[in-house]
């Protein structure tokens, strides 16, 4: 698997160390738009990378939308002033959503968004100066964050009441697909998946009809699957190094671009 990497003077290099084979980046970016064809469809997650360089690299391509799960993350990629970025986890504390704040303000050329999936998330940032907006986070399956589809009325009936204009959409992110070899298995899991999606966004547009309601879904097991939903943003994030465990995925032609050197 490994006999195409070659790394000049490797005893100059001090281990252990995580190496990144910039020929194999630029495989994955070029993939990745080949395979989704339109690269205001993505919003890659920058978890996987974390990295300026990398970010600026997906940036000079096009791709200008990205999220993250941390402040520390947020406000590092911030620095590279992409269109936008995703706090892809819950503000959970006042200090939290003070922080939030603070980075928003420092960087007013990339717009800010967040999440949420119950009311106490919803309290804690609804008064944020100039973000962008939030979108409610679904759970749809993997039990770890969002609210489940049968409590999302009350929650819309939450913001509606509270007249706030910065709803834009779902965020789900569908992990439980993780380590799923069988396409046919994810097949039926993201249809799933999309069928809670619809009707959560049937929900939106009833309760507040003058928002478009954007939708990102899809991690690197499943975004694929939601390629033909052409009103989907997608947003994979371990597809950029790519790993063992995701090569796992013979229908997609992205390389190991990170080792680590021991």
């Amino acid at each position: 698997m490994f006999t195409n990497y070659k790394l000049n003077n490797p005893e100059l290099i001090e281990t252990p160390e995580h190496l990144i084979f910039e020929e194999k980046v630029d495989h994955n970016i070029k993939s990745i738009i080949s395979l989704v064809g339109n690269t205001d469809r993505l919003i890659p997650h920058a978890k996987t990378h974390k990295s300026k360089d990398t970010l600026k690299k997906l940036i000079n391509q096009g791709i200008t939308k990205h999220k993250t799960s941390t402040l520390n993350e947020l406000e590092i990629l911030a620095e590279c002033e992409p269109d936008s970025l995703i706090l892809a986890y819950p503000i959970t504390s006042k200090i939290k959503s003070e922080r939030l704040s603070k980075i928003v303000k420092k960087f007013p050329k990339t717009k800010f968004s967040t999440i949420i999936s119950t009311k106490y998330h919803y309290d804690l940032i609804k008064d944020i100066n100039n973000l962008d907006g939030f979108y409610i986070d679904l759970d749809t399956g993997m039990n770890r964050t969002g609210v489940l589809r049968e409590n999302v009325d009350e929650l819309l009936d939450y913001i509606r009441i509270s007249k706030n204009k910065n709803l834009k959409g779902i965020h789900a992110y569908d992990g439980q697909t993780y380590g799923i070899v069988s396409v046919e298995e994810r097949t039926l899991d993201t249809k799933k998946t999309l069928s809670d999606i619809r009707d959560v966004e049937s929900q939106i547009k009833k309760k507040f009809s003058s928002i478009e309601c954007e939708i990102i879904v899809g991690g690197s097991w499943s975004f694929h699957f939601y390629i033909d939903q052409k009103d989907i943003k997608l947003s994979p994030g371990t597809w950029i190094y790519w790993d063992a465990s995701n090569s796992k995925q013979k229908e997609l032609d992205f390389e190991i671009a990170g080792l680590v050197l021991g």
